[in-house]
């Protein structure tokens, strides 16, 4: 028995001198790690703030992209540092960064390089975008996929769902008992996001490489064998036409004009990307457009632009208005007016529906239908693409006039766009990759 106990606490003795000993080794490595693992996360954290700190400095040098260096900014006791890695060209390009931080002493640095790569999107990112968000509500049944922002204040009625990202620089308005969804995140503390105002670098474009028109109006139609038919007109005569706005007593205040037109021309033009032709079709007077579109092709006016009937992809099926596309057909509609559907544009083809595939830009005020109040049901309006207005515009009424509204994402334009499409006035990254090296 006295053997045995004698034998059980050696055994004790032994195991703890063991473990100890393990303490002491760990101490004594955790010791030697833990400089070099807190120089790491701070070489790494001082390069993730010099990459905010690189996006400040471009969104306020935006025409000096090469301001935005610095070759050695003090910051969370290390160094941080901003270089290129391909030399910058203009504002309107991307920018290669290489971001640096540095951590640790003299003798025994760390440092975390990012090479990021920084660009001003295309507007056409957005599936829905306004500058001000009149008192219209998303609500049940609504599902709006793709980013999603305005500089209002958005309305909710119902359980409208969101599968893109939501933002807005204030907190939506809600009625009681509604549930929205937000599958893809939101921000409703974000920064504005200015609309352009100068859309000269269009029209210069189209003058340079492009179809530049200065006619009082054209009209466009696309042609599946990648041209497009363009017919100009002259202005002949002008009148007063219904009253458009009233006071609340009744007395108008505003009446529509009435312009009639004489035809010159029509044309035929190759649409295909070559040294005679850029992508982009300007003019300085209204526009009307429908046809099916083979291309890439950005579509200006400085004034309206009017879709008289369908506006389709070539490899676009209407039975699968939701069906992601693998091809390269873009359309890009940019007015610094109004677009607006004309009253009989679902019976161009014989439907009751209007199919339109674009990126539609109503920079003037809206997107809208003209009468959309008036007569009787007109089917589904259904639009492959986005829409970013100034001024969200109505297409129908719940008491069943105008339009019902199918929109889908084509989620193309999270990657691509028309050539010359309208940039957001801020830089935000692309895409970076990182690495962490002890010096």
């Amino acid at each position: 028995m006295g053997r045995a106990v004698l034998l059980l606490v050696s055994g004790f003795v032994i195991i703890f001198g063991m473990v100890q000993n393990s303490v002491q080794n760990r101490q004594q490595v955790l010791a030697e790690r833990s400089p070099e693992y807190y120089y790491e996360e701070q070489s790494r954290n001082i390069a993730y703030s010099m990459m905010e700190v690189a996006l400040s400095k471009l969104n306020d040098n935006m025409f000096n992209p090469a301001a935005a260096k610095d070759d050695g900014m003090e910051i969370m006791d290390g160094t941080g540092v901003i270089d290129f890695y391909k030399p910058p060209e203009n504002f309107n390009s991307r920018v290669f960064l290489e971001i640096k931080g540095i951590a640790g002493s003299d003798d025994s640095q760390t440092t975390t390089t990012i090479r990021a790569i920084a660009n001003r999107p295309a507007f056409s990112i957005y599936s829905y975008f306004t500058d001000e968000e009149p008192v219209i509500y998303f609500a049940d049944g609504d599902v709006i996929n793709g980013p999603v922002h305005t500089n209002g204040t958005f309305h909710i009625d119902g359980d409208p769902v969101f599968n893109g990202r939501v933002t807005s620089p204030n907190e939506p308005e809600e009625q009681p008992g509604s549930d929205p969804e937000y599958n893809g995140g939101k921000n409703f503390n974000s920064e504005e996001i200015e609309l352009p105002e100068d859309m000269a670098k269009i029209s210069d474009e189209a003058a340079a490489g492009g179809l530049q028109f200065d006619d009082d109006k054209i009209k466009v139609e696309f042609n599946e064998d990648g041209t497009a038919d363009i017919t100009t007109y002259q202005e002949t005569n002008s009148y007063q036409g219904d009253c458009i706005d009233y006071t609340w007593w009744g007395n108008c205040t505003a009446y529509e004009t009435i312009y009639e037109y004489s035809e010159l021309s029509t044309q035929n033009y190759n649409l295909t990307h070559s040294g005679t032709f850029n992508g982009i079709i300007s003019s300085s007077g209204k526009v009307e457009v429908k046809g099916t579109l083979e291309g890439n092709v950005t579509l200006h006016s400085s004034q309206d632009i009017e879709i008289l009937g369908d506006i389709m992809y070539k490899d676009y099926d209407p039975a699968n208005p939701s069906e992601e596309l693998a091809s390269d057909n873009l359309l890009g509609i940019v007015s610094e007016g109004n677009v607006t559907i004309d009253e009989d544009a679902h019976s161009d083809q014989g439907s009751s529906d209007l199919h339109i595939t674009a990126s539609i830009m109503a920079m003037g005020e809206s997107f809208e239908v003209e009468d959309y109040d008036d007569g009787d049901h007109r089917g589904q309006l259904r639009v492959l693409g986005g829409l970013i207005q100034k001024k969200r515009g109505p297409v129908g009424t719940s008491g069943g006039t105008g339009y019902d509204k199918f929109y889908s994402y084509d989620t193309r334009l999270l990657d691509n766009s028309t050539p010359d499409f309208p940039k957001v006035k801020r830089f935000q990254i692309e895409n970076w990759r990182e690495s962490t090296i002890k010096n």
